[in-house]
């Protein structure tokens, strides 16, 4: 486990890390949370990461993401190092981003686990969501537990 949460990391501390990340063949657990993380250092994260097949755990939570941040995590999403659990939580991710990563885990074999609690994301895509993760949960079409924030914001 490698945790470098509240780090103040920022852009290039995020893109130096990636560079760590290649001679750590074997990491399971990344936690950046807490971190001023841009969207073009989630997308090099995301690079770096895709072809990690051992991650397990990758918590990005509280990193700024919003929309941009969730676009430029979806192709690790839909690599072979995706993560089986991966938390977005608290990142002003709102529908779009939203529905783009919900899109992107229902392709992926990899992750059970997407948290995008404490999101403003629109309760037609919790809806959504929630009757598609029933509906579907058999055939794979989305992660297994998708966490949404109990309460809408706004």
């Amino acid at each position: 486990m490698l945790n470098l949460s509240a780090c103040s990391l920022g852009q290039d501390g995020a893109t130096s890390v990636c560079g760590v990340l290649n001679s750590l063949r074997l990491l399971r657990s990344l936690c950046l949370a807490r971190n001023p993380i841009p969207p073009v250092a989630l997308a090099t994260i995301a690079r770096t990461l895709s072809c990690r097949r051992s991650l397990e755990f990758l918590d990005l939570s509280s990193t700024g993401a919003g929309d941009a941040g969730a676009h430029a995590l979806l192709p690790l999403l839909q690599s072979a190092g995706c993560p089986r659990e991966l938390r977005l939580q608290d990142n002003a991710i709102a529908s779009a981003g939203a529905t783009q990563l919900l899109n992107a885990a229902a392709t992926s074999r990899g992750v059970h686990v997407l948290d995008l609690s404490n999101n403003t994301i629109d309760d037609s895509v919790r809806l959504a969501a929630g009757i598609s993760a029933h509906v579907s949960h058999s055939d794979r079409l989305l992660p297994r537990y998708c966490l949404f924030a109990l309460l809408s914001r706004g």
